[in-house]
């Protein structure tokens, strides 16, 4: 499985460094609109198997926009996107609708309201779990085996990320995997289109030594995840960062192998993080 983790196109509100937060919704502004066809015709090779978004309008209408340049010029059926309520950015209480700058000092106060770490965590471990299940092979691959190939060219240098679209189908080939998810062989090219704060805490969540201490009072609903969803490698030529610009571009590859229990477990490398070499053409 690729899955492509995209941050929505600019808003009005993004250039005035405003929060957002759940309860401001705005469309995306013309430049976040410029930016969101701009990504969309670099991955309009990319043979998407399906798509999900946050409800809110800013990561709709740039998940929209990619999934339109998919379908140009084809007679096969465009995939629909899902929305899922749990990709939705993290709640700032009463600080949304004030600049940054007035209290970014003080969010971690208590009195804004602001939505917890854990909680944004829990909720983006529940999306990535379900993916997870949904995609996980019915029966086991060759261990060691991933389902897509590497990502080093044959003299050791590293491939820019997009490169990755090179080596995937092209349009005319079915876009319809053989097999159902979840009863496959892990395989499937997911779009997610979500915010800063969701990307931050799927990054989280990847990272080999992150997972969070079994909490001492589940009763409280405090996240307990005993290890990471995925065995991740972190390649050193990925540059991680913790803001990711507007339509920045995170890839993950997944696979699964048969541990010695033979359950199969899924592993995974990131294979690009905040990636906006497309925005150089824009600019």
């Amino acid at each position: 499985m690729l899955l492509y983790l995209v941050r929505h196109g600019q808003t009005a509100l993004n250039q005035t460094n405003t929060i957002q937060g759940q309860s401001l919704d705005p469309h995306l502004s013309s430049k976040g609109l410029a930016q969101a066809h701009t990504l969309a015709s670099h991955l309009a090779l990319v043979p998407f198997t399906s798509a999900y978004t946050s409800p809110l309008h800013r990561a709709l209408e740039t998940a929209k926009v990619i999934l339109d340049a998919q379908g140009k010029g084809r007679d096969d059926k465009r995939i629909k996107v899902k929305i899922d309520d749990r990709l939705i950015p993290r709640g700032m209480g009463i600080a949304e609708g004030r600049e940054w700058e007035e209290v970014e000092h003080e969010l971690g106060s208590g009195e804004f309201g602001v939505e917890e770490d854990e909680a944004v965590r829990r909720r983006l471990s529940g999306w990535l779990g379900s993916l997870l299940k949904l995609h996980t092979p019915a029966g086991a691959r060759t261990p060691g085996t991933p389902s897509f190939g590497f990502t080093r060219a044959k003299n050791g240098e590293a491939v820019n990320p997009f490169e990755l679209m090179k080596a995937l189908p092209r349009p005319g080939i079915s876009r319809t995997p053989t097999t159902a998810a979840g009863g496959g062989l892990g395989s499937g090219v997911v779009l997610c289109v979500t915010h800063q704060e969701c990307l931050t805490a799927l990054l989280t969540l990847l990272m080999p030594s992150s997972s969070p201490p079994a909490s001492p009072n589940p009763s409280k609903g405090k996240v307990n995840i005993k290890r990471p969803l995925i065995d991740v490698q972190i390649p050193e030529s990925v540059k991680l960062r913790e803001n990711v610009g507007n339509t920045g571009v995170a890839i993950l590859r997944v696979w699964w192998e048969e541990g010695e229990d033979g359950e199969l477990q899924p592993k995974g490398r990131l294979e690009a993080w905040g990636m906006d070499e497309h925005l150089e053409i824009e600019d």
